[in-house]
C-alpha cells in the first residue's frame, strides 16, 4: 500500500552511492510502474541511468505518484465501465486529448478535464433531468453510463484501426507507408508530404524522434489519404 511514509523516507535520504541510488530507482519502479510506462511512452528513445538519477528527480516522481494515486481513487475508480475505458486507453497508448478528439468525431463533446475526472473515478451517480418524451417525464441519467455508451461505439469503430496503427512504433509505421506507396529513394519525406498534405519537416521529426503526432486525428487523416491515393492509382 502506498503511503506518505515513502515520501518522508525519500526526503530524508542523504546523497548516496550509485548502487544505492539504483536500488531506490528499482523500488520506485516497482511501486509505481504506471509512471515509468508513461515516461517510456512519451520518450521511447530516452534511457534513464539509474546509477546517476538525482534525488530531486526521485522526489518529483514521488510527488507525481501521490497526485495520481489520490486522483485515481475516486468513488467510481473500480467501476467496471471506467476500468474498460482505461484499459482501452492504455492498450493503444492514447492520451486524454486523443480520447477527447475521438469522442468529438462522433458528436460527443467533453473537455479533457471532465474526461480525466471520469477516468479517475471522480464522477459519481446520477441526476434527474426533464426527458424529451411527450409527457415530459423525469428520467434519471447516469453520467458514467452516458460516457460508456459513447466509448463502446468508439471502441467498435477504432479498435481494428488502432491494432494496425498503434501496435508498432512511428518509424516502422512510416516505413510501411513508404513501401505501400512505392517510395524507395530520394527525399522520401517530401514525396510523402505531397500525398498526405503534411509538412515534410513534421514527417522528418516523427521519423527521427520515433514519435507519433500529438493529435490522433492527424494519424487517422494520413492513413485515409494514403488509402485514397492508392485507390486512385489502381483505378
Amino acid at each position: 500500500m502506498k503511503t506518505k511514509k515513502h515520501t518522508t523516507a525519500l526526503k530524508k535520504l542523504p546523497p548516496s552511492s550509485p548502487a544505492k541510488r539504483a536500488a531506490r530507482y528499482a523500488r520506485l519502479k516497482t511501486w509505481f510502474p504506471e509512471i515509468f510506462l508513461e515516461i517510456e511512452r512519451d520518450k521511447p528513445c530516452a534511457i534513464i541511468d539509474a546509477s546517476t538519477m538525482a534525488l530531486s528527480q526521485e522526489l518529483e516522481l514521488r510527488k507525481r505518484a501521490d497526485r495520481i494515486d489520490a486522483a485515481q481513487h475516486g468513488v467510481s475508480s473500480f467501476d467496471s465501465r471506467i476500468l474498460q475505458i482505461r484499459t482501452f486507453k492504455e492498450t493503444y497508448r492514447l492520451t486524454s486529448n486523443n480520447l477527447v478528439e475521438l469522442l468529438a468525431l462522433q458528436g460527443f463533446e467533453i473537455s479533457r478535464t471532465s474526461l480525466s475526472a471520469y477516468l479517475q473515478g471522480n464522477v459519481k451517480g446520477t441526476d434527474v433531468r426533464i426527458g424529451f418524451s411527450a409527457v415530459d417525464r423525469k428520467v434519471e441519467v447516469d453520467h458514467v453510463t452516458d460516457l460508456y455508451a459513447e466509448f463502446k461505439k468508439l471502441e467498435i469503430r477504432y479498435s481494428p484501426v488502432f491494432k494496425k496503427l498503434l501496435s508498432t512504433d512511428m518509424r516502422s509505421l512510416m516505413e510501411s507507408w513508404y513501401r505501400k506507396l512505392g517510395i524507395y529513394s530520394g527525399s522520401k519525406e517530401r514525396q510523402l508530404a505531397k500525398i498526405i498534405g503534411v509538412d515534410f519537416t513534421s514527417l522528418f521529426k516523427w521519423y527521427q524522434k520515433n514519435e507519433f503526432p500529438m493529435s490522433i486525428k492527424t494519424l487517422l487523416s494520413v492513413t485515409e489519404k494514403i488509402q485514397n491515393h492508392l485507390a486512385l492509382v489502381r483505378a
